[in-house]
């Protein structure tokens, strides 16, 4: 795009209302002009993903959680003995997290179902592609839309993905990311990168969607884990744009496929869900009390056994 300006007559001689001598300096002072925009409007994408839905049942088929999170992090539902924290600097780890308590004999064969809500939204700064709105400020016109092509997750291997409850999802090898353009290289060769462990997923479900600025756009993920040990578990996601399309504008804040997996949010682009933690219970646990009732049967009998011992010894001695 291209700004002129009229004429303007500047002395170069003598002194005018325009020029003054500083110094050994003879600096030009132009006032009263106004060159319109000096920066283009910024433009930047976005990404959070947050859970949505979380269900826990028991092997016997009792449902003990049923909750729903909204994006506030209000809680409705069946909560049982779940805490929830939300995304906060002060929060460990930074990205919040999700805790479940089930007592020891409850954990083996109950069924984690979880929802991931994904939105994309458009940051940007309202820009034109209009001449009228770049020479005199005057906005109208078609608005620049950031469309986002390609989003990528990075699911935790120790979840199951099932790809009959996630039609808009395909799943990817590690050497078809190694293989992509669209990806850096050190989401994949830098030693921090933890994608090896994870389940690598695509999904093309809003290449068609003009996001125009503050427009938001949402997706779900589906997954769910049975559970086999009472150890605890820590459960992860991660996702990032690594495709978009404009129609206009300045460049991106942000640059799309270069994050690696395991680091935690770097961008605007990417983001981290919630990590899931399920753990036994930490409160009282009486399980403690079979094997100690037989520590002490068995010391009782050992005490009893000596006390026989002794008597028949000094009995032996007497006779």
């Amino acid at each position: 795009m291209n700004s002129t300006t009229p004429t303007l007559g500047i002395g170069v001689e003598y002194d005018t209302t325009t020029t003054a001598s500083t110094g050994d300096k003879y600096v030009y002072r132009i006032n009263s002009i106004d060159l319109g925009i000096v920066e283009r409007p910024r433009q930047e994408i976005g990404i959070l993903k947050r859970i949505n839905t979380m269900k826990v049942t028991l092997a016997n088929g009792q449902v003990i959680t049923d909750i729903s999170i909204d994006e506030n992090g209000n809680i409705t539902g069946e909560k049982g003995d779940l805490i929830y924290m939300g995304p906060s600097e002060t929060t460990i780890p930074k990205n919040g997290f999700v805790r479940l308590e089930m007592d020891n004999e409850l954990i083996q064969g109950a069924r984690v179902e979880l929802t991931y809500r994904i939105v994309v939204t458009n940051n940007s700064e309202l820009d034109y592609l209009s001449q009228d709105f770049y020479n005199y400020g005057i906005q109208g016109g078609e608005v620049v839309t950031i469309t986002p092509k390609s989003i990528i997750d990075y699911l935790d291997n120790e979840w199951a993905f099932d790809a009959a409850n996630n039609s808009i999802w395909q799943t990817k090898t590690l050497d078809d990311i190694k293989n992509d353009d669209r990806i850096d290289e050190q989401v994949y060769n830098n030693p921090s990168s933890t994608i090896e462990q994870k389940i690598i997923l695509e999904t093309n479900a809003l290449e068609n969607v003009k996001l125009k600025p503050n427009d938001s756009e949402q997706i779900t993920l589906n997954v769910s884990k049975i559970l086999t040990n009472s150890d605890e578990i820590e459960l992860d996601n991660e996702t990032e744009i690594i495709e978009i399309e404009k129609t206009g504008g300045s460049d991106l804040t942000s640059t799309p496929g270069n994050y690696i997996p395991g680091t935690g949010k770097t961008e605007s682009d990417d983001d981290m869900a919630e990590t899931v933690i399920i753990t036994p219970a930490t409160g009282s646990n009486y399980n403690f009390i079979i094997p100690v009732a037989i520590g002490v049967a068995l010391l009782v009998i050992l005490g009893v056994g000596v006390i026989l011992i002794k008597k028949k010894a000094l009995g032996n001695n007497k006779e």
